[in-house]
């Protein structure tokens, strides 16, 4: 007898099936050079972060020049990928380069993602892994005063559902945000 399957995991298939950061071979001639040879000077640390039910991998990135006790700012970075793929490794040459030209600590943060994890799951894994940030700067060595977030596509709309980062909640203290669109087109007038 067969089992039925789930349309959700019918509909997601094809997505995943599809994305090149899956570990899909990719042609060499398209493939730019590794984060780590084009932004070198940027030492990279691999947590673990908790959020509710479980734990986030996230990864931290700082200026090799910028002195081990020094106060940094902090980005927070969410990778897009519509809720359902990819990951915080695919965006390692951005955080590199966020670290390194804004003189701060990244945190690439990745988060569970639908149809496995259904809504608010993503949202509540997101706004876990900044309150962990704000509540623990010191042992990133970051600034509590200066945070920002930041994402590309899916990942920056973190910031715009109103549950994430609630203005009156007292874990706010957002600084800035940021919008990276890596294929944004011009308006047209």
């Amino acid at each position: 007898m067969r089992r039925p399957v789930a349309l959700r995991d019918l509909m997601i298939a094809p997505v995943r099936s599809g994305y090149v950061g899956d570990g899909h071979p990719q042609d060499s001639a398209l493939v730019p050079m590794a984060g780590s040879e084009a932004v070198p000077n940027v030492h990279v640390d691999e947590v673990y972060l908790p959020v509710t039910d479980g734990v986030a991998r996230c990864q931290l990135y700082r200026p090799a020049a910028a002195p081990a006790d020094q106060h940094l700012p902090v980005i927070v970075y969410y990778h897009g990928g519509g809720f359902t793929v990819g990951s915080s490794d695919d965006c390692d040459f951005l955080s590199r380069k966020l670290a390194l030209t804004n003189d701060a600590v990244v945190v690439s943060a990745n988060y569970r993602m639908a149809p496995e994890f259904p809504f608010p799951t993503p949202f509540d894994d997101a706004y876990d892994v900044y309150s962990w940030v704000v509540d623990n700067t010191h042992e990133i060595d970051g600034d509590s005063a200066r945070i920002a977030v930041a994402g590309d596509s899916a990942g920056h709309g973190y910031y715009f559902f109103p549950n994430v980062f609630p203005q009156e909640d007292t874990v706010y203290r957002l600084v800035a945000t940021t919008l990276a669109e890596a294929f944004a087109r011009p308006r047209a007038r």
